[in-house]
């Protein structure tokens, strides 16, 4: 809650200042044209602006909706709307990391949901090429409920993980 707070602050209120100072500027009768070209920048700033505060919020709410999902079949993720994971056990491969600080779980091959919505940007680029679960951001992972289940259905990862760091 505190980094929408943060970004209502810092993104938010110097938005609305620029749409008012770019509404002045155009609204200018007789203006130079320097003040012509400083209002047509103001308005591609002032929008750029505004789509990335509108992104930060939806995906600050779209947060709300997700969750990871453990039965004795698999683990499944949703983080709405954009990625929708299912995989069996032994479909689950090794922890990892993603941006060098949030846990993930790389995973061997998935089944998505027929709901999740797909999408292609260039940001996919940046994406690894194996599928995951992040586990980064969840109640219960990295001391709780959520490890306890995945050393209880999934203990090759603990397995391979102790392997790892102990070498």
């Amino acid at each position: 809650m505190l980094i929408v707070v943060f970004f209502w602050f810092v993104l938010g209120i110097p938005t609305v200042v620029i749409w008012v100072e770019t509404i002045a500027f155009l609204q200018a009768k007789d203006p130079d044209p320097f003040i012509f070209v400083i209002a047509r920048v103001m308005v591609v700033v002032a929008s750029m602006m505004s789509f990335t505060f509108l992104l930060v919020n939806l995906t600050f709410i779209l947060d709300f909706f997700s969750f990871i999902r453990i039965t004795p079949d698999g683990i499944e993720q949703r983080r709405s709307p954009f990625r929708h994971i299912k995989c069996t056990w032994s479909e689950v491969e090794k922890f990892g990391k993603f941006q060098l600080i949030q846990d993930v779980i790389f995973i061997k091959s998935h089944s998505r949901k027929s709901k999740s919505a797909e999408i292609s940007t260039p940001l996919n680029l940046l994406l690894p090429k194996r599928p995951f679960i992040l586990l980064t951001g969840y109640e219960g992972w990295s001391e709780g409920s959520l490890k306890d289940s995945l050393k209880k259905y999934a203990p090759q990862l603990f397995e391979k993980s102790s392997n790892v760091n102990s070498a």
